[in-house]
């Protein structure tokens, strides 16, 4: 949970108490935040504790991902006509992070950087290789 609030409170407030952490939080949402905060339920030990109050604005906030929806944009995905590679596999790192990979996840970009790349030398090149490592189609592409 590597929030802009998070970075503020680390920057400007490592000092003060998570209470008081709270109550600035609260003070900076403002009045519609305040009346969201209200609905909220609390165990005692999650009372005046920063890392819970900002989860329950999260959960509230941040919409839930739809999988299939997440990965069906993935594989999708094709390099753009005047996108370059670095572009390309960016977002492919930004896709995929919604996409609940796991331990497969750089082979799965390997693979959607091979199918979606527009240089078909190139494709033909990474796909001749045996046990290709995500970093070689990088360094073929370059």
């Amino acid at each position: 949970m590597d929030t802009k609030v998070n970075l503020y409170m680390d920057l400007c407030m490592k000092d003060v108490s998570e209470k008081e952490r709270c109550r600035a939080f609260l003070y900076i949402i403002g009045q519609d935040g305040r009346d969201i905060h209200s609905t909220f339920d609390f165990e005692t030990s999650e009372l005046d504790k920063i890392k819970p109050l900002i989860q329950k604005f999260e959960d509230y906030c941040i919409p839930k991902q739809n999988t299939t929806m997440q990965r069906y944009k993935f594989d999708k995905r094709v390099q753009g006509e005047t996108e370059s590679v670095d572009q390309y596999v960016t977002e492919l790192w930004l896709l995929a992070k919604n996409c609940r990979f796991g331990e497969l996840q750089e082979e799965i970009i390997r693979n959607r950087i091979i199918c979606g790349i527009k240089a078909d030398r190139l494709q033909a090149r990474m796909l001749r290789e045996d046990n290709l490592i995500l970093d070689k189609p990088l360094a073929y592409c370059m």
